[in-house]
């Protein structure tokens, strides 16, 4: 009940330039790595049966499916890692104006930008270098297609992504601290520099 009423979130925000169209890093495993195709819908949605409901507000195929689905026909992107036929990490990536769930907020895309989002290995292959495989893929698909800047929003407490988008050479360019009171919503902006926090004023609709 409180939880409804009163909610606060301190997330930091990350950007990484792509200069150019090499990246390269090397998994502990073999993964096939690839854009998915609507016929992939399924076996997400397999891959999120485990999912624990404090992680993820879902309980049944069904609404993976159909998020899925939803995402895609808005241009999202979702990359995938298979391993003897099982989708075993998938993230997403989001283009123009997208929305930002740590946030509750709609942040603003610029043309040669995009976010990445929603990232998540399955428990028993995490820490073989997966992640990082499956961004390399991402990184080239976005850069092939004139993406220069690639950004993303962390919670303060999520380690192992922070330390994630460290290894991948993001840089965190400021942090937002959104206060739910009720209906009311406040947020405080802070920028590692001036154009930084202004960078995420405009970003943010701040």
């Amino acid at each position: 009940m409180f939880g409804s009423i009163f909610r606060r979130e301190k997330v930091f925000v990350f950007e990484r330039t792509l200069a150019d169209g090499r990246f390269k890093v090397e998994a502990k495993v073999k993964v096939d790595v690839r854009i998915i195709q609507r016929d992939d819908f399924p076996r997400i949605a397999k891959m999120f049966q485990k999912f624990k409901i404090k992680e993820v507000d879902m309980a049944c195929f069904a609404p993976v499916i159909t998020i899925a689905k939803e995402k895609f026909k808005m241009g999202h992107i979702c990359v995938v890692a298979d391993m003897h036929g099982n989708i075993v990490h998938s993230k997403w990536i989001a283009f123009n104006e997208v929305y930002a769930g740590l946030l509750e907020r709609k942040m603003r895309m610029t043309s040669d930008s995009a976010y990445v989002y929603g990232s998540y290995t399955v428990p028993e292959y995490r820490g073989l270098g997966i992640a990082p495989k499956t961004m390399e893929k991402g990184f080239s698909y976005l850069y092939e297609r004139g993406i220069r800047k690639v950004y993303s929003c962390i919670s303060h407490n999520n380690f192992p992504s922070l330390r994630l988008a460290h290894k991948q050479g993001y840089r965190k360019i400021g942090t937002i601290t959104y206060t739910k009171i009720f209906k009311s919503r406040l947020y405080r902006c802070e920028g590692e520099t001036e154009e930084d926090y202004n960078k995420l004023k405009s970003m943010f609709f701040l």
